[in-house]
């Protein structure tokens, strides 16, 4: 190894140590993502590294170059290499500077061990800007679609809805910029999964939800398996598999009949419960190719409840306008409803 690259090396052992945590917070990952663009080079070293903590060399190493001490002994019972690695390095200083402070003691003694074999991975490993996979996803208005990302995880696009996925060696992240979007995420033991909703944030390990935007500052979090944790205007919430959270602008409502495996709209269906019309109506228009329009704005806080089904736009408004003495109608290609003259 190069003298000029064994300070990089270091700082990507650091790294690779501090981003096998099961949970990273925004501060650590936001200086990890600072680091790794810095430098072509990091990038580089921080997959090098990688594949060594993924290949068992790394605990190999440990065992053999490190002498046991009595200070690795709890209970009369010696730590497995990596747990003495883990024991030790959980106190690393962790200061926001540009030389990321040393791994542990035997993390260190370990890369000088095996770096011999280092240039046995380099050919394995997807180096530069592969590293990083980025895609947007869309749909048009009465389109949905399913896809799967390099991880594994899966997500079921609603009509007129858009994200835009990250995959990096180090974390897993989709915003979803419009529309609504139920996600099924690949369980993984130290990457966690971001879904970034506007100003709201739901952070998970593995498990069922959907994200869905309403208005201009409204989101919802509805969890079907698991848990997930969300974030918005400094608050956090967590969430387990049938609770739910509906953040509109500064006020917050929680959902707590969060029902099956899946929501209802992935097969066409939604379970209206004293909605009001125009968040229905915002549904209707993901699904409907012409587009529903209300003819004055307060007819959207008349409220309907019961099971819908939304893949039938010109069913549903016939039952809309049944229940509230509306009527609705062609004007051009578009569809308006209105009171009844």
């Amino acid at each position: 190894m190069m003298q000029g690259n064994r300070h990089i090396e270091q700082q990507a052992a650091y790294w690779v140590e501090r981003m096998h945590a099961p949970v990273q917070d925004s501060e650590t990952a936001a200086r990890f993502d600072a680091w790794i663009a810095a430098d072509p080079r990091h990038v580089d070293s921080f997959g090098r590294m990688s594949a060594l903590w993924d290949s068992g060399s790394l605990s190999r190493a440990l065992a053999t170059c490190c002498p046991r001490n009595d200070n690795e002994l709890q209970g009369g019972k010696a730590q497995a290499p990596e747990e003495a690695f883990t024991a030790q390095t959980a106190t690393s200083d962790s200061r926001d500077r540009d030389d990321c402070p040393a791994p542990g003691r035997k993390w260190s003694r370990a890369i000088a061990a095996i770096a011999a074999t280092i240039t046995l991975f380099i050919a394995s490993i997807t180096l530069g800007d592969k590293l990083i996979i980025e895609n947007d996803y869309a749909t048009a208005t009465g389109q949905e679609r399913s896809i799967t990302l390099a991880d594994g995880s899966r997500i079921r696009l609603g009509g007129a809805t858009s994200v835009t996925s990250r995959i990096t060696p180090w974390s897993r992240t989709v915003t979803l910029t419009r529309g609504v979007a139920f996600f099924d995420v690949a369980h993984e033991r130290w990457r966690s999964f971001t879904v970034n909703a506007r100003d709201a944030q739901v952070m998970v390990l593995g498990t069922a939800f959907d994200v869905e935007l309403l208005g201009k500052q409204t989101e919802q979090v509805r969890v079907y398996r698991g848990l997930v944790n969300v974030e918005k205007g400094g608050n956090s919430w967590k969430l387990p598999a049938g609770d739910g959270v509906l953040l509109a602008g500064a006020s917050l409502l929680r959902i707590t009949d969060v029902e099956g495996d899946r929501p209802d709209w992935t097969e066409g269906w939604y379970d209206a419960q004293d909605t009001p019309l125009g968040a229905i109506l915002e549904r209707v228009n993901r699904l409907s190719k012409a587009p529903v329009d209300l003819a004055s704005p307060e007819l959207g806080d008349l409220r309907l409840s019961g099971r819908l089904r939304l893949s039938e736009p010109e069913e549903l408004l016939d039952i809309i306008c049944a229940t509230h003495d509306l009527q609705w109608k062609y004007e051009g290609t578009s569809i308006t409803v209105e009171r009844i003259p």
